[in-house]
């Protein structure tokens, strides 16, 4: 954006945080308005109110970036003020746009290095005794402030891979206490030294605090443990960023002194995800289930602040984290805003995917490995096998999504670095020799040998490369690929088949674990997927013990078994095992299936949407088609909406009281074409859609119906459907 880059700013020798500062008038407020940025650390506040902070994170060696943010909602017709807080090691640039005013940073701009934020954003003290007035609203006298200089042009910022942070209101909050005090506050609370003030909020959340004090004399007070020492008069003040919010939050103290509390408020800090999907259910536990598909998509929403990360714990970019749950919900739950310049949201939102392939990538290690997470550990965890196979599938995954080669061709050196480590290792077998998959629960976990999780995942990844080869044009390349994808199955049954199912590694025997992952990658021959599945039904039962990720792999490929048996047990194993975490009041998913503050619990909420409710898209997004399957088991009903990068796609079930027949009624966005998988619910019986028979009593009557077990399968186009299936003496009308 170059008119941004040539408006670059400064203070001309700055000692500490800086802050920036303009004032404008505005005869009316506008409809809409928007900030573009390109700055360090920073916050953004426009009179008196913060609208964001950052920034995105960055990875090592990738090109400045700027952001764009909407504050016409911060405005007000007459005097204005702009504020900006950024750190003092680099140039700012901002502009605002809006109908009949266009104001960019220029020299007119006055600045101070000697405010509340000097030390730092992170700083436990903030000293505001110095100040003579509160800046942060119009009418401040800056004249003693210091004008900014200009800067040189530098690097052209592209626009930001992630938008700003939203900052939210959470729900009703109030003031614990045996009379509580519901927020907004109706009027100023008076409060003197040792008064502490704890916030129920509605569900843990990663959040911020925003005060408003008076004070007569010099007083100190903390907020959400950040120490401000307060000068006479009003003031403002909010804390950086953001932080893990449990209820009751200790959000406001006095230290010394006396001050009016005239606002305390709490936001919800993160990635601007809308959730326009929905879920719900009735039968067997459908409240529990309906209640887990909010928590575990909320989950999602609060583990995604500034990036996907793991939660609470460590708040790292973990790639594992991001391939089987964060991606995987974001498709079927959230919309993210559009673009600058684009019409409507931002369907199945891909930035946040984006984001961590470039940070990943840029921590690629000499030998090619990727990190697991980051910024990476330097312990065990540093690097995980099955995390790097996982980025070059994420990265196929959005091309799928997005058909973005530009990204393709910008990362396929680090993918072909990961790739060549993994082949340098395969062993006279024909086996890989690594480290085992490293969920806790795997029996072989981080053991290095020739194992059989290990070989699933690579066996992946080499699919996974030659696709993103033939998207580059690179036909020679992936045939080579698939060469070796080919000759790693054959060693794969060759060494690991034991005539009933998979060995965990050479010499061990079968684990559940080693035939699902045989299941996932596809590699498991037509002649013996029978028996692989059988062994699968017949040991899923207490085989895994808890850990998300080996519950992600293990129900998908029950689901793919095809069977109401199959379909009931996952049913069964997530009403059994997330009832805690769905019940608990924190509202959050944890790190197993118990309430915490981690992404990892959140894993139902893909396969509720993918299989229950049954909306699926078919990759890559291209084709423009969408899968409609329900699979209900013992429930009642299901409806909601998925989100799909076509657009939402409600959809519901609903059984008849009798359970002979089953209602239901979809919507295929505009210019998608859905294949209308419908369960027969009966042997013989007849299926109605939009007022047409297409099966009676068991046999299709019109042309197109494919009967594939127990599904009746049918093409439909964009629009509204609805119909009944129905016993065979059962009356087939649509209602």
């Amino acid at each position: 954006m170059k008119d941004l880059d040539a408006c670059r700013i400064a203070h001309p020798s700055p000692t500490g945080l800086v802050a920036y500062r303009r004032q404008f008038a505005l005869a009316a407020v506008p409809a809409s308005a928007t900030v573009a940025l390109a700055a360090p650390y920073f916050m953004l506040w426009i009179n008196g109110e913060l609208v964001t902070s950052g920034p995105v994170r960055a990875g090592r060696g990738l090109a400045p970036e700027y952001g764009v943010v909407e504050v016409a909602r911060y405005l007000r017709s007459g005097d204005n003020v702009i504020a900006l807080v950024a750190y003092h090691d680099a140039p700012v640039a901002l502009r605002l746009d809006c109908r009949g005013l266009s104001l960019a940073t220029d020299t007119t701009w006055r600045c101070n290095d000697n405010t509340r934020f000097k030390a730092s954003f992170f700083a436990v003290r903030h000293d505001a005794s110095g100040e003579d007035g509160e800046w942060l609203l119009p009418g401040y006298d800056d004249r003693r402030w210091t004008q900014a200089v200009a800067r040189p042009p530098g690097n052209i910022p592209r626009l930001r891979s992630m938008p700003f942070v939203r900052i939210t209101d959470p729900g009703p909050c109030r003031i614990a206490g045996a009379t509580p005090i519901p927020l907004p506050l109706a009027s100023p609370l008076v409060l003197d030294a040792g008064a502490l003030l704890k916030v129920e909020i509605p569900r843990s959340m990663y959040g911020n605090c925003m005060v408003e004090i008076e004070a007569d004399a010099p007083a100190e007070v903390t907020v959400l443990g950040k120490t401000l020492v307060a000068r006479p008069g009003r003031q403002r003040f909010a804390t950086y960023g953001y932080q893990v919010m449990y209820s009751p939050v200790s959000a406001f103290a006095v230290i010394s002194g006396r001050v009016r509390l005239v606002s305390l408020r709490l936001g919800n800090v993160r990635y601007p995800f809308d959730r326009p999907a929905r879920f719900a259910c009735t039968g067997n536990g459908g409240e529990m289930l309906t209640r887990l598909w909010d928590v575990c998509t909320w989950g999602v929403m609060q583990c995604t602040p500034d990036a996907y990360v793991d939660g609470s714990r460590e708040c790292s970019e973990w790639m594992g984290d991001a391939a089987i749950v964060h991606w995987p919900v974001t498709r079927i739950a959230f919309a993210g805003p559009g673009d600058p310049g684009a019409a409507g949201p931002r369907w199945a939102d891909p930035r946040p995917l984006r984001n961590i392939l470039r940070h990943v990538a840029s921590a690629q290690m000499a030998d090619g490995r990727l990190p697991a997470n980051y910024p990476p550990n330097s312990d065990i965890h540093g690097y995980i096998e099955d995390y790097a196979t996982r980025w070059i599938g994420c990265l196929r995954s959005y091309l799928d999504s997005t058909g973005d080669l530009d990204l393709v061709q910008e990362l396929w050196p680090v993918a072909e670095r990961q790739l060549k480590w993994f082949i340098d290792r395969i062993q006279p077998s024909g086996l890989v020799l690594a480290r085992e998959f490293m969920e806790r629960d795997n029996p072989v976990a981080y053991q290095t040998c020739e194992g059989a999780t290990v070989n699933a995942f690579v066996y992946m990844a080499l699919l996974d490369g030659a696709a993103l080869c033939e998207a580059r044009g690179d036909n020679a390349g992936a045939m080579r690929l698939r060469d070796l994808a080919g000759k790693l199955a054959a060693a794969f049954d060759r060494v690991l088949w034991d005539g009933t199912a998979y060995r965990a590694a050479p010499g061990k025997p079968p684990t559940i674990h080693a035939v699902v992952m045989a299941l996932e990658a596809g590699l498991v021959p037509a002649e013996r997927l029978a028996a692989a599945r059988a062994y699968l039904v017949a040991n899923a039962p207490g085989s895994v013990r808890g850990w998300p990720p080996s519950f992600h792999y293990l129900w998908r490929q029950l689901y793919r078994c095809d069977s109401e048996v199959a379909d009931r047990m996952v049913l069964d194993q997530m009403r059994e095992r997330c009832a805690r975490m769905a019940s608990d009041p924190c509202g959050m998913t944890g790190e197993g299936f118990e309430p915490g503050f981690h992404v990892y619990g959140a894993v139902p909420a893909a396969l509720l949407t993918g299989f229950v409710l049954g909306v699926r898209v078919e990759e890559p997004v291209a084709r423009g088609r969408i899968v409609i399957e329900p699979r209900l088991a013992d429930l009642d009903s299901v409806e909601g909406a998925a989100v799909t990068e076509f657009g939402l796609v409600p959809t519901s079930w609903r059984r008849t009281a009798d359970r002979r027949a089953l209602d239901f009624t979809c919507t295929v966005p505009a210019g998608v074409r859905a294949a209308l998988s419908l369960p027969m619910v009966a042997a013989a019986a007849s299926v109605v859609v939009d007022g047409r028979e297409i099966v009676h009593a068991g046999v299709a009557v019109a042309p197109g119906v494919t009967l594939r077990g127990r599904f009746a399968i049918l093409e439909v186009g964009p629009g509204a459907h609805s119909g009944r299936i129905g016993a065979q003496d059962h009356r087939p009308e649509a209602r």
